[in-house]
């Protein structure tokens, strides 16, 4: 239960995760025509999930990343099984590279919190 408390936001930020990745997109979604969006909301989405992961566990390391690759694989793997969604490689990357894009903010703000004190 201590895991539930302590782990809470990034638990409740994984799950949203999942739901959005896996559900069905209707054609009243908004349709943007910025290049390369899916993988600029992919990277921002693992970004929120490396940042939260590492302020709760308040250090960063390599397996932080590596949790957040494998579910990033996962979500693509289940995607496999969905005829609405797609399999993607650049998925996983940009899933990887916005982990460790907020594993590194994270990290930052935490040594810069101690360095104010």
């Amino acid at each position: 239960m201590n895991f539930l408390k302590k782990y809470h936001l990034s638990i409740i930020w994984a799950v949203i995760m999942l739901l959005a990745t896996t559900m069905k997109s209707g054609d009243e979604m908004p349709k943007f025509d910025i290049p390369y969006m899916d993988k600029i909301v992919h990277f921002g989405i693992f970004g929120v999930l490396g940042f939260l992961i590492t302020y709760e566990k308040r250090r960063a390391d390599i397996l932080i990343l590596g949790l957040c690759a494998l579910y990033g694989a996962v979500i693509e793997v289940i995607q496999l099984f969905l005829p609405w969604r797609s399999f993607e490689w650049a998925d996983m990357l940009a899933d990887t590279l916005g982990a460790l894009a907020g594993i590194l903010v994270a990290k930052y703000l935490i040594g810069f919190a101690k360095n104010l004190k």
